[in-house]
């Protein structure tokens, strides 16, 4: 499962290299760019989500700090070690390689591409960062069969990964291997996936993204042991949080259509229109949590969400700040057509447009959540809220899958509003 032992794996890295601050840059092709975008807002997922929520957000990263570019080859990937060795970032996590082995680069060997992996590490090192190296993951699946590799391809594919195994001890370097985790061990020979793993047989869906974040989020526990304190601890109105009632006392919510239940004093809920067969039903468990079980029937449309909780009217107190929101949830395991559970900012600005900060997987088609007990903490990036803002709202919220009925059962530990100066 990952690392087995990351204590004893990471030993030597961390030995030979403290981190100087929690800031963590990814260096890769298309699967490490999809760890983030600034389409309309920004908006983090991927396995970078996973490493972050796991480990209970060890690291801090911006999205000017992502380095993944689609289609890069290793060598293309050679142009950008410059930018990341001069970023603040005294974290990296390369995952790169699976284009080396396409049809467009039939020339480039595993010698190749090994070659270029130990320069990428060579300067990072040398920059002074410990660099996180995921050994390869498998490609293409029982759905997928276009996107697996065969002949000398998949040999030195393999050839890669194993090599990239071997360094780990490598002063700077941890290594973390997804591989078990995320192959079909009964055609192993073959180098296929487990289905539902990608959305294409390559890159990662939700639940892959989770094996991926998984092994990362162990190495980040090494290097930084101490578990950062930004979660609420009180009520107290005169603390730094925004929210009069980060820790979820009381049972005065309004429910909204398709709740019921007693919910956190000061919070809200909703179905979103496509969602109104589901339903949210509220518990306050005997340590103060609050628990919200979805089921009922089917939702309809692509983005069928339901706002488990939510504040809204915060324009008032906000405009012109800079915010940030975290909260610490538990997805119990076995939940069923859950695709995401996210923390966002939505912000509708003086010209009617809609700003849209997201910190959670994101949901696509099909792909749904691990089934797996998930634990750990969301945290929304820093927003500087412009002026004339006309609403603004925070809001936790789960997606299920289209035409299908969900079932998960979530508690909500704290969840919290504050300035960031």
């Amino acid at each position: 499962m990952g690392i087995r032992n990351p204590r004893q794996l990471a030993w030597k890295a961390v030995a030979s290299l403290i981190p100087q601050n929690t800031k963590i840059a990814i260096l890769g092709d298309s699967r490490t760019a999809q760890n983030s975008s600034v389409a309309s807002g920004v908006e983090n997922y991927g396995y970078l989500f996973w490493a972050r929520f796991l480990s209970r957000q060890r690291v801090t990263y911006d999205h000017a700090h992502n380095y993944g570019v689609g289609g890069d080859t290793t060598t293309m990937m050679l142009a950008r070690l410059a930018a990341v060795c001069a970023s603040p970032c005294s974290v990296v996590v390369f995952l790169g390689s699976t284009n080396d082995r396409t049809a467009s680069n039939p020339a480039m060997s595993a010698a190749d591409s090994i070659a270029n992996i130990d320069t990428i590490i060579r300067a990072i090192t040398a920059a002074k960062k410990c660099l996180i190296l995921v050994a390869e993951t498998p490609r293409g699946d029982s759905t997928n069969t276009d996107k697996a590799l065969t002949g000398q391809a998949l040999a030195d594919h393999k050839a890669v990964r194993a090599w990239c195994l071997l360094q780990q001890g490598r002063p700077g370097v941890i290594v973390v291997d997804p591989w078990s985790d995320m192959a079909d061990l009964v055609n192993a020979a073959s180098g296929p996936a487990k289905t539902g793993l990608f959305h294409d047989g390559l890159h990662p869906a939700a639940a892959g993204a989770y094996l991926l974040g998984r092994p990362i989020a162990a190495a980040l526990m090494c290097l930084f042991p101490s578990t950062p304190a930004i979660l609420p601890l009180s009520n107290d109105p005169a603390g730094k949080w925004i929210n009069a009632n980060p820790l979820l006392t009381g049972t005065a919510g309004t429910l909204g259509s398709g709740g019921s239940g007693p919910m956190a004093t000061g919070y809200s809920g909703a179905n979103a229109s496509s969602s109104a067969a589901l339903t949210r039903t509220y518990t306050k468990l005997a340590d103060g949590s609050q628990q919200v079980v979805i089921g009922g029937g089917a939702a309809i449309g692509a983005a069928s969400s339901v706002d488990l909780l939510r504040l809204i009217g915060l324009q008032a107190a906000t405009a012109g700040r800079t915010v940030g929101a975290v909260a610490e949830i538990e997805i119990a395991p076995g939940s069923v057509n859950l695709m995401s559970v996210q923390l966002g900012f939505q912000i509708t600005n003086a010209d009617s447009t809609t700003t849209y900060m997201w910190d959670g997987d994101r949901y696509a088609g099909a792909s749904v959540l691990p089934p797996d007990q998930l634990k750990g903490v969301l945290c929304i990036p820093a927003f500087a809220v412009p002026a004339g803002i006309t609403d603004f709202r925070l809001r936790l919220t789960a997606y299920g899958v289209d035409s299908a009925a969900v079932a998960a059962q979530i508690v909500i530990k704290s969840i919290g509003l504050k300035y960031v100066e």
